[in-house]
């Protein structure tokens, strides 16, 4: 990823659309770069997770990939974020992501239901705990830390002391792992798929919360 990671560094320093413009085509490589990443990904995690298909259009199959339009008035991003999700269920199927960042770039898996999905995960979290729990020391062990920022106060209906109460204050579920794209390519994406592999009980528990399995 060095061309990508190259581009966005020098990027912040000179964000500003003459500059962008004269450096189009490295903005180019940085895309095409990032886009031959995720086949590699979707490649190897959908024999992981028989959720996804690996023959569909991967500009379909990423739901978000944040790109820096030429057209849009600076500032223009400093990083990619790329998702992928079966298309399935309504949008409530958890989400592998990545982000990509010269400061500090990371994988994750997103879950964040509609509300009606959130309320049936928090039942379901209360009702199967011990589940949340062993799937959460699995994707530790592989670096993952719970995205905990945005936990408020609990619902209406939940009182102190409520099984999981750290759980069922959070707004959406998301596992974090830093990841180091430096690395050599081969090397990065196995670092990824060894990582996602031990997320996806996390998955699975919230697919089975919502009965999408």
């Amino acid at each position: 990823m060095d061309k990508t990671l190259k581009f966005l560094t020098e990027l912040k320093d000179n964000n500003d659309p003459g500059w962008f413009l004269d450096h189009i085509g490295a903005y180019e490589q940085a895309k095409t770069e990032v886009s031959d990443l995720t086949y590699l990904i979707l490649e190897q995690l959908s024999l992981l997770d028989s959720a996804l298909d690996s023959e569909i259009d991967v500009n379909r199959f990423i739901s978000t990939l944040v790109v820096i339009k030429p057209k849009k008035k600076p500032p223009y991003h400093t990083f990619f974020n790329l998702s992928i999700s079966p298309l399935l269920n309504g949008g409530n199927e958890p989400v592998y992501r990545l982000h990509i960042n010269p400061e500090g770039s990371y994988i994750s898996v997103l879950f964040e239901p509609d509300v009606f999905g959130l309320q049936v995960i928090r039942s379901f979290i209360i009702k199967n705990f011990d589940l949340l729990q062993k799937a959460l020391t699995e994707a530790y062990s592989a670096g993952f830390m719970l995205n905990d920022v945005q936990a408020g106060v609990l619902p209406k209906g939940y009182q102190t002391g409520v099984i999981g109460e750290n759980y069922i204050k959070l707004p959406f579920y998301e596992l974090r792992c830093p990841v180091d794209l430096y690395k050599k390519k081969s090397h990065l994406i196995a670092d990824i798929l060894t990582s996602f592999e031990l997320a996806i009980p996390f998955v699975e528990f919230f697919r089975k919360g919502l009965g999408l399995r």
